[in-house]
């Protein structure tokens, strides 16, 4: 028998599961390919409880956007005749004291608060990303004025700077975003300013420089880039966290001016009604606590996979 012949024998066919997948060796021992289905399955996306969430803050983003599409009321109407009904098949939440919808109002009042949420969102991801980017790559005494000035907001509570904010500026939806959005600055620009810090020791950097790369393409060309991954999570985080302080704040009736549905508001309207309706408090409160949930849980996801 000659090499080649040997040689030939020895060489086995890559076997084939049921599955789509194939093994290295007729043993099934080393890295196996995994089929699109199966790894859709075992991503962030095929686990059921960041799907739901997906699904939930889909639901809410349409009802911000089109919310004649999840209801055909009026959040406004009310009949005086149908006050305080329980929930039904005509009024899945129920309605309030003036005879309200309160489905529809909640509905409704997604897009007063998403886009609350939002404005807190773009004011404090693009100052926090500024500052952060700048402090990091600058250092010295830049550096040190920048983190002092988020260590002392940072050391003031949320909700009684996010007061002091609205007290300055007076209330309103828009003034309660704004609130939320620059309590949001000094958590962001900390999480941006470690980013950069690791970012710009890369030997990429390194090499950007040395072939004589500018300060400014070096900086949002390869620094800012590379930056963004934990500053897209904590965006996600901080837009459950939005939800909260601004219906918090609208509760407190520093948000939207009756009868506009505002979440916070549909809440605070129902509180004098716990003991015999509690569903007019209820079921809008369940729906901040389940977005809330959502963009905490889809968050902890995305930051799973980054450190993978």
């Amino acid at each position: 028998m000659t090499v080649i012949d040997a040689a030939a024998e020895t060489v086995t066919e890559t076997p084939t599961d049921d599955r789509g997948t194939h093994s290295t060796g007729p043993t099934g021992e080393g890295e196996q390919r995994i089929g699109p289905w199966r790894r859709f399955r075992t991503s962030w996306l095929g686990t059921p409880t960041v799907a739901l969430a997906v699904l939930w803050l889909a639901l809410v983003l349409v009802a911000a956007v089109a919310p004649f599409l999840l209801t055909a009321g009026d959040p406004l109407a009310g009949d005086i005749a149908q006050k305080l009904l329980p929930p039904s098949g005509d009024h899945w939440f129920g309605t309030d004291q003036l005879g309200r919808d309160i489905y529809t109002r909640t509905v409704y009042g997604a897009g007063l608060t998403v886009q609350a949420v939002l404005v807190a969102l773009a004011l404090g991801l693009t100052v926090g990303s500024v500052l952060g980017l700048v402090s990091g790559f600058a250092g010295g005494v830049v550096d040190a004025v920048l983190m002092r000035i988020a260590d002392i907001l940072l050391a003031i509570p949320t909700l009684l700077l996010s007061l002091a904010v609205i007290v300055a500026l007076g209330f309103g939806t828009l003034n309660v975003a704004v609130a939320v959005g620059i309590t949001s600055v000094a958590s962001i620009s900390r999480v941006m300013r470690a980013e950069v810090l690791k970012v710009k020791q890369s030997p990429y950097i390194e090499a950007a420089r040395a072939g004589g790369a500018r300060t400014g393409r070096i900086l949002f060309r390869h620094v800012l880039p590379n930056s963004l991954g934990p500053v897209i999570v904590l965006g996600v985080l901080e837009f459950g966290s939005a939800i909260l302080a601004i219906s918090a704040l609208s509760f407190l009736g520093y948000g939207a001016t009756p009868p506009a549905p505002e979440w916070g508001a549909l809440v605070a309207q129902g509180r004098d009604f716990l003991a015999g309706q509690g569903w007019i408090a209820t079921l809008p409160g369940l729906v901040v606590a389940a977005s809330v949930l959502s963009a905490n849980r889809i968050a902890n996801a995305l930051d799973d996979r980054s450190e993978r």
